[in-house]
């Protein structure tokens, strides 16, 4: 928007320069300016910056036509989808409307309030069912997670076990060998 008005208030500057000149050029003779311009003896050059005029404000007037056909399609698609979420809202209330007045009409019969009244306990007794139900699978969750723990530590004991008993095994067989040698060193040196 900012070129835009550049570009008008340049070419209104240079409208008012073009003016002036023509004014000054007619001088005395009281001819009218506009009048002079349309005329053959015209100048080529006041065409041409005329053209140039021209071909600037269809440019702009251009832009600003995309820019206007942008914002109305802008328009018409927000007015499409509140269109949209209008009719959304009307169908869900109606069926919440339904809804309300069907528990209205079952709560006001006599033999629905006595099967409410009798099935209520069994609803609480099933909540609270399902919570101590989902109380011990979380606490069978955290146990499964506590074995597998155990479990990876109690083989990384095993493997530190094998680890130390082939150390000493290794290291029994080193002394016999040494305990060999000092023997044989023992008795050929008799």
């Amino acid at each position: 928007l900012t070129e835009e008005k550049e570009e008008e208030e340049e070419t209104e500057a240079e409208e008012e320069t073009e003016e002036a000149e023509e004014t000054r050029a007619c001088g005395d003779t009281g001819e009218d300016p506009k009048r002079r311009a349309i005329s053959p003896s015209a100048s080529p050059t006041k065409n041409k910056k005329k053209k140039n005029r021209k071909k600037r404000l269809d440019k702009s007037n251009l832009r600003l036509l995309e820019k206007l056909s942008e914002a109305v399609n802008n328009v018409a698609e927000a007015e499409r989808v509140m269109r949209r979420a209008l009719f959304a809202h009307e169908t869900n209330a109606k069926l919440a409307m339904e809804a309300v007045a069907e528990c209205t009409r079952l709560s006001g019969d006599a033999k629905n309030v006595r099967a409410i009244v009798k099935a209520q306990r069994y609803f609480a007794i099933k909540k609270e069912g399902e919570d101590a139900v989902e109380k011990l699978e979380s606490s069978v969750e955290e146990m499964r997670a506590n074995v597998k723990t155990s479990k990876a530590r109690y083989g990384e004991c095993l493997e530190q076990l094998n680890a130390i008993s082939n150390e000493i095994h290794e290291r029994r067989e080193l002394e016999k060998k040494t305990k060999a040698l000092k023997l044989m060193k023992s008795s050929s040196s008799k």
